[in-house]
């Protein structure tokens, strides 16, 4: 009986991990560029990769992989800075689209074991063709349309807050890296928190809202997500456990960021 088990576990429904891989880059980098890899010849052999990229979502890979969102954005970052990975947002709705660069991973491999000694690297790497100007126009395209869905999610979904008059350089910019970071499944949800907030609609001490640009901020999106700002009865709450303090704008990290100066 044990026998059949051990049998099992090593053969069926695993995750199959290169150990120099692991050692260069992290497990969880590992077991997400795997279950890239493979999701890739997938649609290789379907015929359907978008200029030598391809779709997933987070539901997909946390179902194949048991990576969470929170590990999985971790892990696109590391393989993003190593130069394996890069992704955008295509299409309406956006999906998230990733491309593979294994130049760093067949050096890595090349050096760290003789029986990759063969792989030629120009081979294997996807190679530049006179399609590249058009796929950057694409691109940029996609990139202007992400901008504009992000702006009607906006103001969809944050009708307690203040509208967007102009959409500035700096603002194409914040949305365009929020993006780079996070699904717009996560935008949409950090907007309808944000907007379900007390505090972040008005209802503080100086009746100040939160704007796009706030939103926006790495540090800010993120403690949004994680409820940090709360809703009517945690503010209240917090107000009566802090009543005997003064209320001007402090950073108090004990009592958390209602107090934090902006």
């Amino acid at each position: 009986m044990q026998s059949d088990l051990v049998t099992y576990l090593a053969s069926d429904n695993y995750i199959i991990v290169n150990k120099t891989i692991i050692k260069a880059f992290g497990m969880n980098e590992a077991v997400l560029l795997g279950e890239l890899c493979s999701e890739y010849k997938y649609w290789e052999k379907e015929n359907k990769l978008v200029e030598g990229m391809f779709f997933s979502t987070i539901e997909n890979i946390e179902e194949n992989t048991g990576l969470t969102a929170h590990e999985q954005r971790q892990a696109i970052k590391s393989l993003e800075n190593a130069g394996i990975l890069s992704t955008c947002l295509k299409g309406v709705p956006a999906r998230k689209y990733f491309k593979l660069d294994l130049e760093p991973v067949i050096k890595i491999l090349i050096t760290s074991n003789e029986k990759f000694s063969h792989l030629d690297i120009k081979k294997v790497q996807p190679r530049n063709n006179k399609n590249n100007n058009k796929e950057k126009e694409s691109l940029s395209k996609d990139k202007d349309n992400q901008v504009e869905t992000l702006l009607k999610d906006y103001h969809e979904f944050c009708f307690n807050l203040p509208k967007v008059r102009a959409l500035t350089d700096k603002r194409r910019k914040a949305i365009q890296n929020i993006l780079k970071k996070h699904a717009e499944e996560e935008v949409v949800e950090c907007f309808k928190i944000a907007n379900e907030s007390s505090f972040l609609t008005g209802d503080n001490d100086r009746g100040w809202k939160a704007d796009l640009d706030f939103l926006l901020r790495e540090d800010k999106f993120v403690n949004i997500l994680e409820g940090k700002y709360g809703g009517k009865k945690r503010l209240k709450s917090v107000a009566k456990d802090t009543e005997h303090l003064s209320l001007a704008p402090r950073a108090d990290k004990e009592k958390g960021e209602v107090y934090e100066k902006f």
